[in-house]
């Protein structure tokens, strides 16, 4: 397992923590943030090569704040995978095996292509990193990194490097690796999608500062505060005022009235929706959806659309502005164009109340 107490760094001026997280034995945990958040900073210090100012490390139950490197048991797996460039896969590999003290040629042998086998790189071991690919390079190292018998893994961006088709393979094969081998992870990304797919617990740190831990769904639908939620995704961050005679019912400044799933208190009332979950119509709404109690019918007026994948983010003016993002073809559906007149829905379950401060 992997366990920071309250540990606190310092670099440069920086200040990163106190950071609490706690990973059980094959749990996987993603350390999510924007480039600068001190992500990286966090997952030095676990391996060693940064000193903490303040707090405890535990991998294994074991206390490592105060050891080397090497005394820490722990494999890491940066993002380009920093293979030596002089040795062959195998030799890679089988580097990892000295240093676990697997002795005798004809042992690290067969456990070189038990590894590789477990990676999906056998076909690889004669080669040299230099003829490799992004995604190759990060199976070998992972393997690598296997090969010293960690007590714990660590990966440092391990995919942004890495194609799209080969970062669904590494995907599985990270998730595969953690569950077979009972080991806690620890990964470091940006990629909201990223933590999404892999992590059974996410921890969200912006500007130095762990923000909200929890599994990936909580912290997407429940975002803890507003720099959470426009991290996440969520875009429709929205300021209002709860209404004086209804308290399920909050008034936004431009006079769009959203209703919220609970009764709130008296007094402003931070809300989020997340983009997915708004409903829009090119005429009038269904007489089902518009006599609801429990959605917010109102009108609204396109002033942006941006093509996402398959999907369309559209910019709604209500006057206040809102996004909601619908398929391609639904987009199409409903010709919708700059200007084009539209009804908007928003049902009380899809917004969130943010805690006040």
């Amino acid at each position: 397992m992997i366990g920071l107490t309250a540990i606190e760094i310092e670099a440069g001026g920086f200040r990163v923590g106190p950071v609490d997280l706690e990973l059980r034995d094959g749990e996987y945990g993603v350390l999510l943030g924007p480039s600068g958040a001190g992500k990286s900073l966090v997952l030095e210090a676990v391996a060693g090569v940064r000193r903490v100012v303040a707090g405890t490390i535990r991998v294994d139950g074991v206390d490592v704040t105060a050891l080397t490197p090497e005394k820490r048991h722990v494999g890491l797996v940066f993002q380009d995978g920093l293979l030596f460039p002089h040795l062959s896969v195998a030799g890679n590999v089988a580097y990892g095996l000295r240093r676990a003290g697997v002795a005798g040629r004809a042992a690290r042998a067969a456990e070189v292509e038990r590894l590789a086998d477990a990676v999906g790189a056998t076909a690889l071991l004669k080669r040299r990193p230099a003829t490799l690919s992004g995604g190759e390079r990060q199976r070998v190292a992972v393997a690598r990194a296997l090969a010293a018998r960690p007590r714990a893994l660590l990966l440092d961006e391990p995919l942004s490097a890495v194609d799209a088709e080969a970062r669904e393979g590494l995907q599985e094969l990270l998730r595969r690796v953690s569950r077979e081998q009972g080991l806690s992870v620890l990964h470091v990304t940006h990629d909201r999608a990223e933590a999404s797919a892999l992590a059974d617990t996410c921890a969200v740190l912006v500007g130095g500062r762990l923000l909200q831990t929890g599994p990936p769904r909580e912290i997407l639908m429940s975002p803890a505060d507003e720099a959470v939620a426009r991290f996440v995704g969520a875009r429709n961050v929205l300021h209002g005022v709860r209404d004086a005679s209804d308290a399920r019912l909050v008034r936004l400044p431009g006079g769009v009235a959203l209703r919220v799933a609970r009764t709130l208190t008296p007094g402003p009332a931070d809300l989020v929706v997340r983009p997915e979950d708004v409903r829009l119509w090119r005429a009038r709404p269904p007489a089902a959806a518009a006599g609801r109690d429990d959605v917010a019918v109102f009108p609204g007026t396109v002033v942006g659309l941006s093509l996402q994948g398959g999907f369309v983010l559209v910019r709604v003016e209500t006057p206040d502005a809102l996004d909601v993002l619908i398929p391609a073809r639904a987009a199409d559906a409903l010709g919708l164009t700059l200007g084009a007149a539209v009804d908007v829905g928003v049902p009380a379950a899809a917004v969130h109340v943010l805690p006040m401060a």
